[in-house]
């Protein structure tokens, strides 16, 4: 990974701050741990500007708005597997 700007940083932080949410999960079973980063928005450019910024993760529609069902709920996440130490 590229290193970031302070703006960038900033960004993708308020970003994550405002729009998305981080989750830990460990899995007893398989022996690993799952982080997921994840942002939702109905603005695909705000979306691009997250991938963009990280270097990867993957966007897909979520569901429709409640607010107005011809507008569409976009997801971006990243997820990362570790084995458990």
């Amino acid at each position: 990974m590229r290193e970031l700007t302070e703006i960038e940083k900033a960004w993708l932080a308020a970003a994550i701050d405002g729009e998305g949410s981080i989750i830990l999960q460990s899995h007893k079973k398989r022996d690993i741990a799952v982080v997921k980063v994840q942002v939702v928005n109905t603005h695909m450019g705000f979306l691009e500007r997250v991938a963009e910024i990280v270097g990867g993760g993957e966007i897909r529609e979520k569901r429709r708005s409640v607010v107005s069902p011809y507008k569409p709920i976009w997801g971006w996440s990243l997820e990362r597997q570790e084995p458990c130490a």
